[in-house]
């Protein structure tokens, strides 16, 4: 039986590294033209997590095979299907914001939540780790005091089961604006130290479609 949870459990943590290394890739899944329905997509999880059996004795990914076969023979599970396809995970928590989704999961193998955007063109919008912030004043000061800081897609909190859903701010153009606080690593990995904090905006226009990521702030941890 150990060998069994051992397997399984390499094999997920695995599965997450992957998915939190490939976080950067902006993907168009037709699936999701026009948005999420997110009823449907809970309705399908639930639906599905009873038909398939679990043993007591293993973690609950022993069931996701099952599920996920059912889910391909379902038309109607097919956004929940495709978001376990394309992230590794079934999507745990969601926010709607007008015509955008939020949606989340955590990692097993470190428990770190990891969010992601559908916006109504049917992109799936992951956090950007990638923009320059090379001319940003407060980033070359921490630049230099930190050679290997990382923007990463980890996000700052101050306090436990603190909700870490991004603040939704309306612009004067009608854009809207999903902010998240990313944190800045050095270097980049889930024991390393955070020694700052991008306050990064996600902005859609009043259609629903994503526009661009912009850095609002950079400041250093206390």
């Amino acid at each position: 039986m150990n060998i069994i949870f051992n397997v399984a459990f390499l094999s997920f943590f695995f599965l997450s590294t992957t998915v939190f290394a490939d976080n950067d890739a902006i993907k168009f899944v037709p699936e999701f033209v026009g948005g999420l329905n997110i009823s449907q997509i809970k309705s399908c999880e639930i639906k599905y997590s009873k038909l398939c059996p679990l043993k007591k004795s293993i973690m609950n990914t022993q069931q996701w095979p099952c599920i996920e076969k059912k889910m391909a023979q379902d038309k109607s599970c097919i956004q929940a299907g495709k978001i376990r396809e394309l992230t590794g995970y079934p999507a745990i928590k969601f926010n709607q914001y007008g015509s955008v989704t939020v949606f989340t999961f955590t990692t097993i193998a470190d428990g770190v939540d990891v969010f992601y955007m559908v916006d109504t063109k049917g992109q799936l919008i992951p956090l950007d780790t990638e923009i320059d912030l090379s001319q940003n004043s407060q980033y070359a000061t921490l630049k230099k005091k930190y050679p290997e800081i990382a923007l990463t897609g980890f996000l700052y909190w101050a306090k436990v089961n603190e909700n870490l859903f991004p603040k939704s701010r309306l612009l004067p153009n009608k854009n809207q604006q999903l902010i998240f606080k990313q944190e800045l690593r050095s270097p980049d990995c889930v024991a390393c130290a955070k020694v700052g904090i991008v306050e990064m905006a996600y902005e859609f226009n009043p259609k629903g479609a994503f526009i661009q990521p912009r850095v609002l702030s950079i400041r250093p941890v206390r």
